[in-house]
């Protein structure tokens, strides 16, 4: 199942970090912390950088690290779980562009979850507003996630594990 969407979702702080993400996460001030990354060693290896500098600030902070590649509806819902359960302020992203569009899937299934998740479309999301701040930290190149922070542009699920 591919979900593809063009038109941005309003967010409240939408932050994007690039080359000086850890420097900045440094300058913020955060106190739920929810970090979503990757299961690549590279993803991880970033995760606990920013674990240890929100940690210097006192944050309460939780982990989830179960994004594939393809990510399953089930690895999605373990992680909107984790954001229901420790209702965090803000919401961090550690990863290549699948484990990013990923993270933005579960904000908005966290603070909609009356979406409609196989029909959702632009329609479903253009008055959309979210209220917990998302930071976004590519463990690659992806540029142009980074840009549209607050934008999902296509999202892959593996259809088979959704049931």
């Amino acid at each position: 199942m591919v979900i593809g969407m063009r038109k941005p979702i309003a967010a409240r702080s939408a932050f994007s970090c690039g080359v000086k993400a850890l420097d900045y996460l440094k300058q913020i001030h955060c106190s739920k912390v929810v970090i979503v990354s990757g299961k690549e060693p590279t993803d991880i290896s970033i995760a606990q950088k920013v674990h240890s500098i929100l940690q210097e600030q006192r944050a309460e902070i939780s982990d989830y690290a179960e994004i594939g590649a393809k990510p399953s509806f089930q690895e999605l819902l373990s992680g909107v779980a984790i954001l229901k359960s420790k209702h965090p302020d803000t919401l961090i992203a550690v990863g290549e562009e699948a484990v990013i569009n990923a993270v933005k899937m579960m904000l908005l299934l966290y603070e909609y979850p009356e979406i409609d998740f196989e029909n959702m479309d632009d329609k479903n999301t253009e008055n959309m507003k979210l209220q917990t701040k998302l930071i976004v930290i590519p463990a690659d190149s992806a540029a142009a996630e980074v840009e549209e922070v607050s934008q999902i542009t296509s999202i892959v699920i593996d259809s088979k594990m959704k049931n």
